[in-house]
């Protein structure tokens, strides 16, 4: 898998075998990158570091567009998770390794703030409880433990053996249509600019022709519903008793998580930040950069300047 042209120079592939992009990291190579050493001088010294998490079939490329402007001011690293781009997983990728890989990128920026997208913001909300000494402020971009009325019969039919999997491997005999399957993600796919519609198309079919994509796509959405299903409301009653920073950023046309989600953070945390993008789906981060990169350059520097309520 090749790198998102914004966030070549940024590639690092760690001794422990996650995948990062990492703007204050080595490269992979000299003949494939190039990035700024990490030392006093760096644009992040003195500030807390951002890492990034994906969501489910996605990989750390999601963040091409808000990664290089947020590693203007500070560190940033976004990972690969277990199994997903260009992390390996020896068997399932299951939540629990996600968390594993989250923590241990945070051993080497820690303390940090965390901001994941889909299953990546349920992944460092655990992340958060398990390790809240490693962890300065979550931001949630239409995602974290999704609520019950996103079990839906159809979804639940995905944990029998084979099933998704049967699923997943049905694009490829007609992948020329698999990038259609994106358009629910998006407030409109087509109003996109063209790069990112090429890079798109492009990606979806490199997922949908690998084996370990498959894997890891099948076992993580079991293991993120199971946990859902079996623990869902006694981390919500721990999270709501945390004090950690919280900021949600919400497309107003999300079809892929039900607006009670969202509701149930909200209850859980009525002292979180807000905000609600209009335009935009799952995917805010892809469809409104500039109005992520603002809330959460925002939410990071109070956080950085100990702003009273944060």
């Amino acid at each position: 898998m090749d790198y998102a042209r914004e966030l070549a120079p940024f590639a690092l592939m760690r001794p422990d075998g996650i995948f990062t992009y990492d703007s204050a990291g080595s490269p992979v190579s000299p003949a494939d990158s190039h990035s700024p050493g990490a030392d006093s001088h760096s644009p992040g010294a003195g500030r807390l570091p951002l890492v990034l998490i994906h969501g489910l079939g996605d990989e750390a490329d999601t963040w091409r567009n808000i990664f290089p402007d947020l590693a203007r001011s500070r560190r940033v690293v976004a990972l690969d998770l277990p199994g997903f781009g260009r992390t390996p997983c020896t068997g399932p990728s299951t939540m629990e390794k996600h968390v594993a890989a989250i923590r241990a990128v945070l051993e080497s920026t820690s303390p940090a703030i965390l901001a994941g997208n889909s299953m990546g913001a349920a992944a460092g909300q655990l992340t958060a409880l398990r390790h809240p000494d490693l962890v300065r402020g979550l931001a949630f971009l239409d995602g974290g433990l999704p609520s019950g009325s996103a079990m839906s019969g159809k979804l639940l039919l995905t944990l029998l053996p084979g099933v998704g999997e049967r699923a997943y491997r049905a694009w490829r005999k007609k992948p020329g249509q698999a990038y259609g399957s994106l358009t629910p993600y998006y407030a409109d796919l087509a109003s996109m600019a063209e790069t990112d519609r090429a890079f798109l198309a492009r990606r979806v079919v490199e997922r949908i022709m690998s084996d370990s994509q498959c894997r890891a796509y099948c076992s993580s959405f079991r293991s993120f519903l199971f946990m859902a299903a079996g623990a869902r409301g006694a981390l919500l009653r721990d999270f709501s008793r945390t004090t950690l920073p919280l900021l949600l950023i919400w497309g107003e046309q999300d079809k892929i998580l039900p607006p009670d989600t969202r509701r149930l953070l909200l209850e859980a945390r009525p002292d979180c930040i807000d905000l609600l993008i209009p335009g935009a789906g799952h995917l805010p981060h892809q469809e409104n950069p500039e109005a992520v990169i603002d809330a959460l350059s925002s939410f990071i520097e109070k956080i950085d300047s100990g702003a009273p309520g944060l």
